[in-house]
């Protein structure tokens, strides 16, 4: 597979020819029950603990193992803000199909440490730091521990940290899946190469580093379904009882510094040539209506790398959002098996 770009329905149809997906199952229609029978007692019984990253900070870590024997190991990267709990349903559906899953917590975000006391704003120095805090993950936990393939699944801001660590450490990953990866932030009414060149010049005024960017603040725990990114409101409606019962993993809006660093690096890995040598399989899982990340830099992400898949989730009951996996039942089984085979 060379440069191959492709739109498709991801449809039932596909759930049937795929792959098979193991019970049980945790459905819309008994969403809470099954959440708190399943997803929740596997997330508790894995392994919570922390590592030291760059500059000595503390990084909140976990270990779900495979309910048999494993397959291999998924380490998952999320997106901004985001902490681990919010994949409980996904790294269950990766264990009871026979992966172990380690994840992390982003420096300055969730259970990780903060990277300064100015105000709750997301912050990092150098982008660069994310991907080295991943490196630190897989060589002194991963690897020590498995002996099996590592796997990719980034979401967001995780699919532009995961295509960092691709391009410098080219033989630790057997497959990449990047859903909605964040090659290009979704500035709004502000132009990109605009909010670039704002970001750019706000990181280098004294102290404004850490300050919120133009339109953002102190983080909300407005209830805002129709403005977020799932397109499931029952999936929407427990991970907002969550992130109520996590007030202290909440961080604001980006900082300059932030917003410098992800939109300077999703410049460079979108830029003519820099993927090429990127020979790790990749699939990138593309939104219809995502509000977060543009969908054209995804592309020209894929077309310079060497063997990228790039997919078009078309969801079934209604459009998919940026968090796909947060999607209704029948496009989300799609999506989980989509993600299997091509691992597999």
């Amino acid at each position: 597979m060379n440069n191959l770009v492709k739109s498709a329905f991801i449809a039932l149809s596909l759930v049937q020819s795929a792959i098979s997906l193991s019970a049980p199952e945790i459905r819309e229609s008994n969403f809470v029950e099954a959440m708190q029978e399943f997803a929740e007692p596997n997330f508790r019984a894995g392994q919570i603990d922390y590592f030291a990253g760059i500059d000595n900070k503390s990084i909140r870590y976990g270990i779900f193992p495979a309910f048999t024997d494993s397959k291999g190991v998924i380490v998952l990267l999320s997106g901004r803000t985001e902490p681990m709990e919010k994949y409980k349903e996904l790294i269950f559906d990766f264990n009871q199909n026979e992966y172990t899953v380690v994840s992390l917590d982003h420096r300055g975000q969730a259970g990780s440490e903060r990277l300064h006391n100015d105000n709750d704003s997301g912050y990092v120095e150098a982008f660069d730091d994310y991907v080295q805090d991943v490196k630190t993950l897989i060589d002194t936990i991963v690897r020590p521990r498995f002996s099996q393939e590592i796997h990719f699944f980034a979401h967001s801001m995780g699919g532009l940290i995961g295509s960092a660590y691709l391009k410098q450490y080219p033989n630790d990953i057997k497959t990449a899946v990047f859903s909605a990866p964040m090659f290009g932030v979704d500035t709004g009414n502000y132009p990109a190469a605009i909010s670039q060149i704002i970001a750019n010049v706000g990181s280098w005024i004294p102290g404004q580093k850490t300050q919120y960017v133009p339109g953002r603040g102190p983080a909300d725990f407005e209830y805002d379904f129709p403005g977020g990114g799932a397109s499931s409101k029952v999936r929407y409606d427990y991970r907002f009882q969550d992130r109520l019962k996590q007030m202290d993993f909440a961080i604001g809006g980006p900082s300059f510094q932030w917003l410098r660093e992800v939109m300077n690096f999703g410049l460079v890995a979108t830029f003519p040539g820099w993927a090429k040598s990127i020979e790790t399989p990749i699939l990138i899982l593309q939104a219809e209506n995502d509000t977060f990340v543009r969908p054209k830099p995804q592309e020209a992400f894929c077309k310079q790398a060497k063997n990228c898949e790039l997919i078009l989730v078309k969801g079934i009951n209604g459009q998919t959002k940026h968090e796909i996996y947060f999607s209704d039942d029948a496009t989300r089984d799609g999506y989980l098996a989509t993600i299997l085979d091509f691992i597999k």
